[in-house]
Order: structure tokens, then C-alpha cells, then sequence
């Protein structure tokens, strides 16, 4: 198994998969940046890793610019062919049953059952390479054929929860709707859990945007009681009424996500499952230069309170009391969405 490197989102929707294959006794062997072993590791103690040396991707705080656009289009061809070649060499080695990939398109071996887990059949194309959108579509197609399986974490009924990004309104064969994928399951949320003045952000995306984001939502600390930040480094300390928790374990973010009383978050893909697997609503500031996260915080503004960004953010905690009834009207939404029949 190989998740993509784009923060922690696709190695943290790999954990439900990887759960099932380990209690139907396989030995599972995971490809993935240090970091990403890191997070597994405290997870799964009986995993075996390999690591895969090359320089992660990152980007700024401002988001992804279109040079930068340019240069990883440029790059892509040349990677999934490498990554092709790192593939069909661990399967030579390992000679495994199964190849699993989470967005990575050169992650396939031919002869050996391939699967792909990706929501982005169809991702949305920045404005400035619009020109090239069926282009790009039919590049995907190309890699999509290298795979016996493609898994889409999303119902099938459209629009779920990634819309056109999962439904395309030309069916792609060897595709599978499995659902949802979320480390946490459905909590009874009618009992009173919920810290009063109370506040989480999710920090998410690469090491250094996560940083920044803290560093950042330390600015309107004076309007809460107590905030509790996950997914940064050490290098910043914990206050009294501010903590700082790098790598928690999933039951003391599943904690988090339940006693909260605000939680605030980017809008990736990943963390929008876990939010509507848990039953919580929460704000989400999608991650600026990021089509595919503003086009999932549009769709799924009935679940959640959407922020431009950060300063809008702190707009919304200034009128609490509008905030709270508007984020438990789209958590009714939430429940009814998790209780529809599909």
C-alpha cells in the first residue's frame, strides 16, 4: 500500500482499509515518506515499511500559485514513471497479492491485482489551465486503466460528498463506490459532551502550511476560553489557555471532535469524512489556491459553516451565539445525511 504524500489526509483514510486487511490476517507493506510511517506506526504496531526517499511536495500559506502549478504538470509524467518503476521492483522483492494505491497513478503493478483509491475522477482545473481540462481528463483515463480497481471513497448516489469530483457523467468502468472512508464511526451526540468556550483547529497539509495555521489562529486566542491545536510541531509550546498537540491518537482526536464546541479546519477531503462520520459540524477555511477545496466547501456548505478565510473566521466567533445555532441546524443536516438509505 502506498499513500499519496500531500499532508496526512490520504494516509489517514488508508487506516479503515488497512484495519480490514490486518484482521483478515494479511502481512501489509507500506510505501510512504518517513513522516507518513510515523503517523501510521502509532497506529499499527505489525506494518512493514519501506521508504520512499523522494522530496515531498509542499507549498506556501498563500496556497498553490500557478508557477507552481506549471512546474509539478511538468514533473508528473516523469514521477509516475518512476514511481512505476519503484513499484514493479518492490513487487519483484515482496511479490505481493495486492498493490493498493492512494492517488498514486504510477503505484500499479501489471500481472498483480492494482488497485487506485481516489475521489478525483474528475478533478476541477484552475481557471488558467481550463484549455486543457480534456486534455487532462483523458491523461487520467490513460493512468486509470493501469489499475484493475478503482476504489472512490464517496456514495454512489451523486452528489456525496465530492460531487463531480466523484461522479462523472461518463462512467468510468472497473470503478467502485465503498462509501465513506473515516477512522471514526458515528457518536450519539444527543448527550451533553461539549466543553463550553471550547475551540479546535485542525492543522492540515503539508508540515510547514500546519505551522503557519497555528501560528496564525494564535491571533484571535483572546476570544476563547481554551483551543486546542492539532497536527503541529513541538517547537510551539503549550499556554494555559492554548495547547499544542502534534501526532494525538485518533481516540483523543475522536474526543476532540465530539467535546469541542467550535471546531475549525481546512476543507480537505479527508477531514470533511471524518467531520461527517463523527456527526459534527464545523467551520472550514478551504486552503487558498486550492480549487478542488473550494469547490468541497461550496457542496458541502449545508453540512458546514464556510470561511473565506481566517480573519472571516474570526467574523463568525465574534457573533457566538449566531455561530453555534447555525453550525447545530447543518449538524441536524449531518444526521440526516448519515441516516439516509443508500
Amino acid at each position: 500500500m502506498s499513500p499519496l504524500d500531500w499532508g496526512l489526509g490520504h494516509a489517514a483514510r488508508c487506516i479503515p482499509i488497512i484495519k480490514d486487511l490486518l484482521k483478515n490476517n494479511n502481512q501489509v507493506y507500506v510505501y510512504a515518506h518517513l513522516h507518513l510511517q510515523q503517523f501510521l506506526a502509532l497506529r499499527f504496531n505489525s506494518l512493514t515499511f519501506i521508504t520512499d526517499t523522494r522530496s515531498s511536495f509542499s507549498y506556501g500559506l498563500e496556497g498553490l500559485q500557478k508557477s507552481q502549478l506549471i512546474a509539478a504538470a511538468f514533473k508528473l509524467r516523469s514521477q509516475i514513471k518512476k514511481e512505476n518503476r519503484e513499484c514493479n521492483r518492490l513487487c519483484d522483492e515482496i511479490k505481493p497479492d495486492c498493490v493498493i494505491s492512494d492517488n498514486r497513478y504510477g503505484f500499479y503493478c501489471h500481472g498483480i491485482r492494482s488497485i487506485l483509491i481516489t475521489h478525483q475522477l474528475r478533478p476541477i482545473v484552475p481557471k488558467p489551465f481550463g484549455f486543457l481540462k480534456n486534455r487532462i481528463y483523458r491523461f487520467l483515463d490513460r493512468q486509470h486503466k493501469h489499475f484493475n480497481n478503482i476504489w472512490i471513497p464517496d456514495r454512489k448516489q451523486s452528489p456525496g460528498l465530492a460531487g463531480c469530483l466523484s461522479h462523472p457523467q461518463i462512467e468510468i468502468s472497473n470503478t467502485k463506490y465503498i462509501n465513506i472512508l473515516s477512522r471514526f464511526s458515528g457518536i450519539d451526540l444527543s448527550k451533553n459532551l461539549i466543553t463550553p468556550e471550547s475551540v479546535l483547529i485542525i492543522a492540515s497539509g503539508p508540515e510547514k502550511h500546519r505551522n503557519e495555521m497555528a501560528k496564525i489562529a494564535l491571533n484571535f486566542v483572546e476570544k476563547c476560553r481554551h483551543i486546542t491545536i492539532i497536527g503541529v510541531n513541538n517547537n510551539l509550546k503549550s499556554e494555559k489557555r492554548i495547547h499544542f498537540i502534534e501526532q494525538p491518537s485518533d481516540a483523543k482526536i475522536e474526543q476532540l471532535l465530539i467535546s469541542s464546541e467550535i471546531i475549525i479546519s481546512r476543507s480537505g477531503y479527508s477531514t470533511l469524512m471524518d467531520l461527517i462520520s463523527i456527526g459534527r459540524s464545523a467551520i472550514l477555511i478551504p486552503t487558498p489556491g486550492q480549487t478542488e477545496q473550494e469547490y468541497l466547501a461550496g457542496l458541502n456548505s449545508r453540512f458546514m459553516v464556510i470561511a473565506a478565510n481566517w480573519k472571516e473566521a474570526i467574523l463568525f466567533l465574534e457573533n457566538k451565539e449566531k455561530l453555534l445555532l447555525e453550525l447545530s441546524m447543518k449538524q441536524q443536516n449531518i444526521l440526516e445525511f448519515n441516516n439516509t438509505v443508500f
